[in-house]
């Protein structure tokens, strides 16, 4: 950061609602977060925020700060993201805001009392970064009509972050020590190489191609999740989201069951033992890297 005073840009059309004495203001070299915590750390009994009847102390909020920035990093919020919230000025949402400024990330807030069309609106203007997962098709189909040749397509990485990988740190519940061992430590490890649950994506593309010609076969396919942690239900309800939410809090993980239906399957398809549907699904089931 550079050792000059800044000053509010004058290009802003916000600015006009303020006084010149206030747009000259020199501003502190810190973040929000550095400045609140900096001058308020000795006023820890000193009420922060009046809501209502009820009252925050400094020490309160500082700590419910701390502890909110290590769940947002816990659920892989870091530098530079931006996080949506549909909330008003709420104490929640101020310990929110400080914890986002605390790991250097930035709140992007939609106000609930505003009307669904300007919701949408302001959405579109948004732009925040995103994997799109959408394939480049290079062959085999032509005018949206497969022509009988390999159908091929790739997904490029857009958000790619290969510093992030450590060959030196071996991750837990990954396959970088067994891909060391069975490659005696010549594997590539950014984004995990062959063992990439991005490879999913391929996967997906396949199995949409294959999916329109079932159906025209008259067989449909259909799955859905029944049950995530201690919650179940015929589809994803919010309970099962907020097992999710509150595993990935913790810092831990949560199991789940996924019931798929396969229906309009005539008789007899399949072989026999290793042939046999069962087998073939399971395989290919065990065969995603994610």
């Amino acid at each position: 950061m550079s050792s000059q005073h800044m000053t509010p840009s004058q290009e802003k059309p916000w600015m006009q609602f303020f006084s010149e004495e206030a747009q000259q203001a020199e501003l502190p070299e810190e973040s929000i977060y550095q400045h609140m915590t900096g001058i308020n750390r000795d006023h820890r009994d000193d009420i922060a925020i009046r809501y209502f009847k009820n009252t925050i102390t400094y020490g309160k909020l500082l700590d419910d700060i701390d502890q909110a920035a290590a769940a947002f990093q816990s659920l892989g919020v870091k530098k530079g993201d931006i996080v949506t919230f549909c909330t008003v000025t709420i104490p929640e949402f101020v310990v929110a805001l400080y914890a986002l400024n605390k790991l250097g990330a930035a709140p992007l807030v939609l106000d609930p009392r505003d009307s669904c069309i300007h919701i949408q609106e302001f959405m579109k203007s948004a732009t925040p970064r995103k994997e799109t997962d959408e394939p480049l098709i290079l062959s085999g189909l032509y005018h949206n009509k497969t022509t009988g040749s390999p159908v091929t397509a790739i997904f490029k990485n857009s958000d790619t972050h290969s510093s992030d990988y450590h060959p030196e740190v071996l991750r837990p519940s990954h396959a970088d020590y067994t891909a060391a061992v069975k490659f005696h430590g010549n594997m590539d490890l950014r984004g995990s190489g062959p063992f990439s649950g991005r490879l999913t994506a391929c996967m997906v593309f396949a199995g949409a191609l294959c999916r329109q010609i079932l159906e025209r076969r008259g067989v449909t396919i259909a799955a859905d999740a029944v049950q995530v942690g201690k919650a179940k239900g015929n589809t994803l309800t919010f309970e099962m989201k907020r097992e999710i939410l509150e595993a990935r809090a913790a810092g831990d993980s949560v199991g789940s069951v996924v019931e798929c239906r396969v229906q309009g399957v005539p008789a007899g398809v399949g072989g026999l033992l290793y042939g046999g549907m069962e087998s073939r699904i399971a395989s290919a089931l065990y065969a995603i890297p994610a």
